[in-house]
């Protein structure tokens, strides 16, 4: 099974971090994964990651997601929105 079909049929709709080497890291809910690119919603937030970058790729619980995301607000900061 590819990381595509993987991440397609096991985590489609579920709140996942990804990490891709050299900190880079992303979370959110798995909103689509196509031709080749993860899509992911964090808030209002849209990321897409190339799926050949992702070394690793695990659901997260809500509990530990909206801390993350309450953290970044209270920082100022707006979730990851890279494409690699």
């Amino acid at each position: 099974m590819s990381m595509e079909s993987f991440i397609s049929s096991c985590l489609q709709g579920r709140l996942v971090d990804v990490y891709c080497g050299d900190g880079a890291w992303f979370h959110g809910e798995v909103v689509t994964c196509v031709d080749g690119v993860l899509g992911l919603k964090s808030g209002i937030t849209y990321t897409n990651v190339a799926v050949e970058k992702i070394i690793g790729i695990w659901e997260t619980c809500k509990e530990e997601y909206d801390k993350r995301n309450l953290a970044e607000i209270k920082a100022g900061h707006i979730t990851h929105s890279t494409h690699l």
